[in-house]
């Protein structure tokens, strides 16, 4: 796992294509922002494993396209 730093404001930038910015710090929680091409599925960690135990489509999924 890599481990970074950021500041409120501050941004990484994951495969040149995903951006996630420090939003707000407060004493309990840090609020992302994340932007991402349409194609790119963003979730919670809970969501993204109940998808994947109930092989829910993503809202970004093609429903044609077989799973």
């Amino acid at each position: 796992m890599l481990v970074l730093s950021r500041r409120l404001n501050q941004s990484i930038v994951i495969a040149g294509e995903v951006r996630v910015t420090v939003l707000a710090i407060s004493s309990s929680r840090v609020e992302l922002g994340v932007e991402a091409p349409r194609h790119i599925t963003v979730d919670r960690e809970e969501i993204h494993l109940r998808r994947q135990q109930c092989r829910i489509p993503a809202a970004t999924d093609d429903p044609g396209e077989p799973q």
